[in-house]
């Protein structure tokens, strides 16, 4: 395959995957649509894991590439082919689009060939096998699905991350999520600018914060 068409491949796939995922966060905060904005960032979450295991299973692997002419099963002999670090990011970003629309064929085909594209113009520059663009696809859509069942999880089981309170030193100590709306100050920032706080609030650990009940009491 022609260089040109190789890189031609890789761009038309990369950029409407994470650009839509852009598109969808960005919809989400003008219209106030919640659902929208977690699948967004959900996806980004996907996409950024995707990328840290890539790096990861690579030399764990260590698969020759095809350029470098020595066969398709040289596994554990220093290469970086296995999996691709371009396609398994680019397939997690399309699983999640796909999710959001309920994988209507519409949404699931579209996405998915841009990720497919980004696989063979890797394998157009002789940079991986076509098994390793498969395993890409089951990495990356397995990343961004179990991130999704994950916080799925946990919004159905809310008592196990909620307000609690228990007995330390004869003091009741309670430990609370986060508030967005405390740490915004009052038409301090847009509405929008608000929400995508909160969100990413949501998206990251639930870390709790320490108050004693005196505190709670005098409003500190």
């Amino acid at each position: 395959m022609p260089s040109g068409t190789a890189n031609n491949l890789q761009d038309f796939g990369q950029w409407p995957v994470y650009g839509s995922v852009l598109v969808l966060y960005g919809y989400g905060l003008a219209e106030d649509e919640s659902r929208a904005r977690r699948f967004a960032l959900t996806d980004a979450e996907g996409v950024g894991v995707a990328t840290v295991l890539t790096a990861i299973l690579q030399p764990a692997f260590g698969r020759r590439r095809p350029r470098e002419h020595q066969g398709h099963a040289e596994f554990f002999s220093g290469g970086t082919s296995f999996p691709s670090g371009h396609a398994t990011p680019a397939f997690a970003g399309a699983a999640g689009l796909s999710e959001f629309f309920d994988n209507a064929w519409y949404a699931s085909v579209p996405v998915h060939a841009a990720a497919t594209a980004v696989g063979f113009g890797r394998i157009g520059h002789d940079a991986h096998w076509l098994s390793d663009i498969a395993a890409s696809a089951v990495f990356g859509a397995g990343t961004t699905e179990l991130l999704l069942y994950m916080h799925r999880h946990h919004d159905e089981e809310p008592a196990a991350a909620g307000t609690y309170s228990r007995r330390r030193t004869g003091k009741a100590v309670g430990w609370v999520l986060p508030s967005a709306g405390s740490s915004l100050a009052a038409g301090s920032i847009s509405s929008a600018s608000a929400r995508a706080v909160r969100d990413f609030r949501i998206a990251a650990p639930h870390h709790c914060s320490v108050s004693s009940s005196a505190d709670v009491e005098d409003g500190r």
